[in-house]
Formats: C-alpha cells, sequence, structure tokens
C-alpha cells in the first residue's frame, strides 16, 4: 500500500482515492488495517471492499500467542528467533494457516480492544434491520453518492489523516451462501455420536450445546448420509456467515449508522453449482471461461422408425437411416454428429450439467447479467459512488437475480434466527472454536471409535 501511495500518481492514479479489497485471509487484514494506528493518523486507502472475511475476531495478544510460537519452532525443530529466519519460506509456507494476527502493541491503534468487532457499540441482531427507521438518519434516499469528506478528495495524505477520516472510511461487506465447501471432507469424516460429543464439549453447557444441536438438527442419530450437510451449515455460519454480520454490525455502528454496504453472493458457481468460497471472484474478473454445450447430434431431428423407437448412432448401417443417407451422400469425410468419434461424449471436465437436459448449471445469460452487476458495484463504489442504498442489502443470484432487496429478505436469505437464539448465547470466542474445531475433523484416533 505505500508503494501505491508513493508511485499510483506516475501511472495516472489519485494516491488519495486507492480503494482496498480482499477475499478470505485478505479480507481478515483488510479488518485488521482498518483497525491499524497508521490507518488512524495516516490512512493509506479511502474505502474498502470486504469479500468473505476469514479471521479470528478476537486477536491474542503477544503472550497468549507464544504457546502458538514455540509450537511452530518445536515442528521446525529449532531453538531460536535466529534459526527460524534461516528456515526456507516454502517450509514456512506450510505453516501458515496456525500464524494469525497478533496484537503486539504497535500495529493496531490505541484504542484497539483486542477484536474485530466492538461488542459495545455492536447493536443486539434484532435492532440491526431497522437500519431504515432508527439509524440511517442522514441518508437521503434519492442520492447515490457516498458523503466523502472535503479534504480526501482534494488534499494529499498529509492533510487528510485525522481520527474523523478513519472512523467514516466507507465499506461493502458481505459473503458467499456456501463457504463451508472448503471443508467438505473434513466434515464428512465426522460421525454423528462424535461430532454431538464435541460440539457438547466446546459449548461447555449442556443446555446451549442442545439448543444449537436442535437448531441445526444434528444428533448421535442423524444419518450418515445427512451429517456432513448439517455440520457445513453449522461450520458455515459460525465461520462466515455470522462473523460477516457481526463486523458489518460493528462497523455500520462505528460509523454513526451509515457507510457501510451489505450484500450477499448466493450465485452458482460455473463450476460446483454452488455459491462456494470465492466464486464471486470468477465473476468480478471474469477470467474462468465458462463450459460450452455439448453438440446436439443429427439423431436428435430425425423421425422415428416404423416401429416407434427413434433411429441412433447404431444404426448408422441401416438403409433407410436419414441421417446415414445424408452422410453416405455428403463423402466418407462426413462424420453424423458434426465433430471427430473420439469427443462424442466430449464435455466441458470440471463442470456440472443438469442430467436431464444437458445444460450447465450457469447459462451465459445468467453468467452476463451477474458478472455486470458485481462489476458496475464494484467500480462505482471505486469511483466514490454508493453503489446501493445503505438501508438494503444487494443480491447477487441465485440463477441470475440481481438488486436491492430489503433486509427482512436478508434474513431469508441468512440463518438469522437461529444466530440469535443458538450463536449469540455461546459468544463469538466459543462459536468460532467451535467452527475451528469442525472444520479440522475428528481426531484420527477417534474415527474408529465413535
Amino acid at each position: 500500500m505505500e508503494w501505491v501511495h508513493r508511485y499510483i500518481q506516475a501511472f495516472g492514479g489519485n494516491p488519495n482515492n486507492v480503494t482496498l479489497f480482499g477475499e478470505s485471509t485478505g479480507a481478515g487484514d483488510i479488518l485488521c488495517h482498518l483497525n491499524s494506528a497508521a490507518n488512524e493518523v495516516a490512512p493509506l486507502f479511502q474505502r474498502a471492499i470486504i469479500q468473505s472475511a476469514i479471521v479470528d475476531l478476537e486477536v491474542p495478544n503477544a503472550h497468549q500467542v507464544g504457546w502458538q510460537m514455540s509450537k511452530i519452532m518445536s515442528a521446525l525443530r529449532v531453538q531460536n528467533i535466529d534459526e527460524l529466519r534461516a528456515i526456507e519460506a516454502e517450509k514456512l509456507a506450510v505453516l501458515g494457516q496456525g500464524i494469525r494476527a497478533v496484537d503486539d502493541g504497535v500495529f493496531f491503534r490505541k484504542s484497539w480492544t483486542g477484536s474485530l468487532v466492538n461488542l459495545d457499540k455492536t447493536m443486539p441482531h434484532h435492532l440491526e434491520t431497522r437500519l431504515g427507521d432508527s439509524l440511517v438518519v442522514e441518508l437521503n434516499s434519492h442520492s447515490h453518492h457516498l458523503k466523502v469528506s472535503h479534504h480526501l478528495n482534494e488534499h494529499s495524505r498529509s492533510h487528510s489523516c485525522s481520527r474523523h477520516t478513519h472512523s467514516h472510511q466507507p465499506v461493502i461487506i458481505g459473503d458467499c451462501g456456501a463457504e463451508s465447501l472448503l471443508w467438505s471432507l473434513p466434515a464428512s469424516l465426522w460421525t454423528a455420536a462424535g461430532a454431538v460429543k464435541r460440539i457438547q464439549a466446546i459449548c461447555q453447557s449442556l443446555n446451549k450445546a442442545n439448543v444449537l444441536l436442535r437448531s441445526y438438527d444434528i444428533n448421535s442419530f442423524t444419518p450418515p448420509d445427512e451429517l456432513p450437510e448439517r455440520l457445513l451449515d453449522l461450520i458455515n455460519d459460525t465461520r462466515f456467515a455470522w462473523p460477516t454480520e457481526l463486523v458489518a454490525a460493528s462497523l455500520r455502528a462505528e460509523r454513526g449508522g451509515h457507510g457501510v454496504w451489505r450484500y450477499v453472493f448466493d450465485q452458482e458457481s460455473p463450476s460446483r453449482g454452488l455459491p462456494h468460497h470465492a466464486v464471486d471472484l470468477m465473476y468480478l474478473f471474469d477470467n474462468v471461461p465458462l463450459p460450452s454445450l455439448p453438440s446436439t447430434s443429427p439423431y436428435d431431428y430425425t423421425e422415428p422408425r416404423e416401429d416407434g423407437y427413434f433411429y441412433t448412432p447404431d444404426d448408422s448401417d441401416d438403409e433407410d437411416c436419414p441421417v446415414a443417407k445424408r452422410s453416405r451422400s455428403a463423402g466418407p469425410s462426413s462424420l453424423p454428429c458434426g465433430r471427430d468419434s473420439d469427443d462424442d461424449d466430449e464435455v466441458a471436465p470440471g463442470y456440472d450439467y443438469d442430467a436431464d437436459w444437458a445444460m450447465p448449471v450457469v447459462d451465459d445469460w445468467t453468467y452476463a447479467r451477474v458478472r455486470n452487476a458485481v462489476q458496475e458495484r464494484w467500480l462505482a463504489f471505486a469511483h466514490g459512488e454508493a453503489p446501493w442504498r445503505e438501508d438494503k442489502v444487494f443480491v447477487f443470484g441465485p440463477e441470475g437475480e440481481v438488486g436491492e432487496r430489503s433486509m427482512c429478505i436478508f434474513q431469508a436469505r441468512r440463518r438469522t434466527q437461529m444466530w440469535k437464539e443458538a450463536l449469540e448465547p455461546l459468544g463469538m470466542q466459543t462459536v468460532q472454536k467451535l467452527g475451528l474445531e469442525l472444520c479440522n475433523g475428528p481426531p484420527a484416533d477417534a474415527r474408529s471409535y465413535y
């Protein structure tokens, strides 16, 4: 970011009009930068887009993270920092998932509370949906322009470094509908009894654990073929959906009820037919080719035989077959299906098709509609315009649906009532621990026990 701020003007850019956006752990990094001391004093970006953030909302301090460093050093068989610095980067990257943001007393701002969610300012969930009634008191519903401070547009970085600027950096934030597919394998390794026991142990309250288990329809007798899907729902809410809403509410509260735009991305992926993690990037960057439809065969358009059945490629030697007649009259180089004989069953690998209609899950029109919508909204935001009304949630998908929707639609798209009843009583720290444990799968020695 420092490089961009220093040199972007030479490329025709404006160092005082920078939009920072990231996905997954990159989105988590943005949350840290929003709460950094440097951003409070001399911000390097003017707005942020947070997509499917995955991060520990409770950031450990240096003392708390000491055990983690000891664990890493033990795994690498090093005794001191000098030996750790000599380790190849490839080996350190393997352990990257165990390295988290640390409150070292330097990076975060002085008013930092140790959490990426300000629990003192975050409103109860049932009040968050009343933005249009009480929170967005300054919103002009007929205006789609951000109320950006005047000095952000005209003055240099040195003149735009007040606390007021920091607290009013506009933010777009949202998540995808099926983020937890990342952990499909470990979720499939749990047994019903093992999952129930582990959830009860983490909750440390039988009553709270039972509420959680009932909410997600998990018990010791859950059928093995249904258990992974229910666990993935729980993982999705504990690691993405509910934390995203907590962060959005906290950011909104810090900004006086405005300056935060919420979205949900439920559009199916061309590759898997589900709104998996990072599917929004496929539409945003438009760099993943859509699958092509399998070629139709000339046999699909022939009249039926006398016995009522249709001709097939196996009837190519039949003198009465109209396709075979056309093929013989056209010459030996012509093939009935209009393509190489080895390609009769060719379908773009890795893409889902409807078995009955041989159609891709996402067609060209649907893909273009969602792609254009997300690109237009992101670019408008980067140019200082409001992407949509603040008291609305913008939906991308499913099946090509795009547009502003009421917060009631958001409640229907996400399990908000279950969050209130099952997750809020546990607290954020316990909920995130629960999600992490389920993502790791059962202990190896317990998989055969339960």
